[in-house]
């Protein structure tokens, strides 16, 4: 090398140090600085961000949830810039480091890619993994497709008829409530365009992802405990009820599960070969589980945080560089992010960020009402995990959950075990305090369901150990309680199968009433929970939109009103109709039931309207 080139490279990288060194002490000043403001000076700040030089969501109560975050990054950011300032050489040789491991990893990507490849077909395309794979499949589809012609329910309902029917332009840029999940929302609009509306083609994205966790489920917990704990955890996935519910319901959830386990499964591959292939798809799993549900954030915590725990326990893979596997993590979670802002970008543009990060529904709880919170929410949690699972059933998990613990070292592949990296979550719900849905925490129900297959394995193989047991323990266990949840889940599909089978619901039955008698100078009157509902069923059978409207002149108004509710004609009137002084209601009357929603019929007030709107239909 020539001493050009050398004194450039040392250029360089002095270069980046003193970037990197002075970007670490501003921004480590700052934060701190900001940190310590009161909140009119704060807000002073902050307002400076915004374009009309004020930022409303900028309240005393976000400003208190930053206060520990802020500090935290500020006191890191002036540790990276001691650490620099006292090792400038190491500094130095480090991030000139960077630009050529970045440079050879993509130089060696298509190679990576290859091998990768060759990996994954010696890992998938045998028979007996094939044929796992494929009666796995096929059980998870026979254990959901009996629910799947289920009336629609409110928020998927929600989601279909403000989001999903929308051009994609608008769809994937409203966000005006968090019902959407985004991507969610993307298979659902493309789902419903090529297969119609009908409600087994709007669930299809939430049902295919709850199929396929029960043969990611096998495939994890396969390489992590071995074959027969991944029969167990298949089959433990494909029969959960609570996983079972949530595939046929058209949200995001069950991608945000699928997006979990991909995301679990490319992080133990990393950890054998660390290459650019294996880290950009990491980036884009998170990404893209971001964007269908911010949640996600979670999920992508927990593998980092494992990724970093194996990193600084030297169990980063014996053929990985330990600055390559550090630089590697580092710059896919920052990759990660930045692609999930390109995915928002069209919210941002339109209804700004606020409206992700700021919204009324994940804005933090006052820290004095977190702990009645947190407590209610778990309680809601543990009920929907057990719906429908004896308590026997639930003794064995929990036990096994925790002999997965007990005996990692001998059941497990990994030197660190997969739960070290539930610690990350006390952390997130202490700093931000969000309110903790049950549905926001199913991403966790198969890796339990894994981690106790695990468990269970070992606790067969220690009481064929400890009795010296010639039998095959492990695998008659497996055949048996494999054999027991097939048989639980047909007699769940079975138990609900009166409630379930096709057929009208009574929301759909009063759309089908009403289609065939609504003329265009009368209104639809309809509250919630049955609104969403009936919105998604007056698409599905071409009922005018206009005909729910409450700001035009009519002649009679139908009423639905749900006595399970506890709804009565005046209430839902108040709540989603016209002015009651628009309607006689001496005219009011029951025209139709359909179990418990009663269909009024009343006339409006013709002098009235008349008065009103000038018109009198």
């Amino acid at each position: 090398m020539s001493r050009r080139r050398v004194l450039q490279k040392i250029d360089l990288a002095r270069l980046a140090w003193f970037l990197v060194l002075a970007i670490c002490l501003t921004a480590g000043a700052a934060l701190l600085i900001f940190s310590f403001l009161t909140f009119d000076q704060a807000r002073g700040v902050a307002d400076l961000l915004a374009r009309d030089g004020s930022l409303e969501s900028f309240d005393s109560q976000l400003f208190s949830w930053l206060h520990l975050p802020l500090r935290i990054g500020g006191f890191l950011s002036l540790i990276k810039a001691a650490f620099l300032l006292v090792f400038p050489q190491r500094g130095q040789a480090f991030l000139g480091r960077i630009p050529r491991m970045i440079l050879r990893g993509f130089r060696a990507f298509p190679s990576d890619l290859r091998a990768s490849w060759t990996a994954v077909k010696h890992h998938l395309l045998r028979r007996d993994i094939l044929l796992t794979l494929l009666g796995l499949t096929l059980f998870a589809v026979f254990a959901r497709v009996g629910f799947i012609h289920t009336p629609m329910e409110h928020d998927e309902a929600y989601t279909f008829s403000v989001f999903a029917v929308q051009p994609l332009h608008l769809a994937l840029s409203d966000y005006h409530f968090p019902n959407n999940h985004l991507f969610h929302t993307l298979l659902v609009h493309l789902s419903y365009r090529l297969l119609g509306p009908a409600v087994w083609a709007v669930r299809l994205p939430a049902f295919i992802a709850g199929v396929l966790l029960a043969p990611l489920g096998f495939l994890l917990a396969r390489r992590l405990y071995g074959q027969w704990a991944g029969i167990v955890a298949g089959a433990a996935i494909a029969s959960a009820p609570v996983l079972i519910d949530y595939s046929v319901n058209a949200r995001g959830y069950t991608l945000l599960a699928l997006f979990t386990l991909l995301g679990w499964i490319v992080g133990l591959e990393l950890k054998q070969r660390s290459n650019l292939f294996w880290w950009s798809l990491l980036a884009v799993v998170c990404a893209i589980g971001i964007y269908t549900v911010p949640v996600f954030v979670y999920s992508a915590a927990m593998i980092f945080t494992w990724l970093g725990l194996t990193w600084l326990c030297g169990d980063d893979g014996k053929s990985n560089s330990r600055a390559h596997f550090l630089t590697g993590m580092l710059v896919s979670g920052l990759a990660a992010l930045v692609l999930a802002v390109i995915f928002y970008l069209p919210v941002i543009r339109s209804s700004g960020l606020d409206s992700i990060i700021a919204n009324p529904w994940v804005t933090p709880i006052p820290r004095e009402l977190y702990w009645e919170t947190l407590v209610s929410r778990t309680q809601e949690t543990w009920i929907e995990w057990n719906q429908d699972i004896s308590i026997e059933v639930t003794a064995l998990v929990i036990v096994s959950w925790m002999a997965s613990l007990a005996f990692y070292r001998r059941i497990s592949t990994q030197r660190i075990p997969l739960q070290a990296s539930l610690l990350i979550l006390p952390v997130i719900l202490w700093l931000h305090r969000p309110n903790p849905w049950a549905k926001i925490w199913l991403f966790l129900v198969p890796l339990m369901l894994i981690w106790a297959s695990g468990g269970l394995i070992g606790i067969m193989n220690g009481i064929k150990n400890l009795f010296k047991m010639r039998v095959p323990l492990d695998k008659i266990s497996v055949m048996v309680l494999s054999t027991a949840l097939v048989i639980a889940s047909g007699y769940h599909t079975i138990k609900y199968y009166p409630q379930v089978r096709p057929g009208a619901g009574p929301v759909e039955q009063a759309a089908v009433f009403l289609k065939s008698r609504l003329q265009e100078d009368q209104l639809i009157v309809v509250t919630a929970i049955d609104d969403a509902p009936f919105w998604y069923y007056a698409y599905q059978y071409h009922i005018p939109p206009a005909s729910l409207r409450r700001d035009r002149p009519f002649r009679s108004a139908y009423v639905l009103v749900n006595r399970g509710l506890g709804q009565s004609l005046n209430t839902v009137i108040h709540e989603r109709g016209p002015d009651a002084g628009f309607l006689d209601w001496e005219s009011s009357k029951v025209v139709a039931q359909f179990d418990l929603i009663d269909v009024y019929l009343i006339q409006a007030d013709h002098e009235v309207i008349q008065l009103e709107y000038g018109q009198n239909p």
